[in-house]
């Protein structure tokens, strides 16, 4: 079980690491890429809620999640 775990919360790394890059790019002036960016970083704070919330019930995580 150890390695699902660890696979689910690639998924949040993957999405903080193409939020940061569009911030980046978006230094350079791209207006699309500020918006992909918080996109990008709010999805991984949404697949995150989980981790952070793992002691409130499971319907409260959900929706909190969503």
């Amino acid at each position: 079980m150890g390695a699902a775990v660890n696979f689910a919360f690639m998924l949040p790394v993957m999405m903080l690491t193409f939020g940061c890059t569009f911030l980046v790019v978006s230094r350079f002036g791209s207006r699309e890429a500020s918006l992909w960016a918080v996109g990008f970083l709010s999805a991984a704070v949404a697949f995150s809620v989980p981790m952070f919330f793992s002691w409130l019930p499971i319907p409260v995580q959900a929706l909190s999640a969503d």
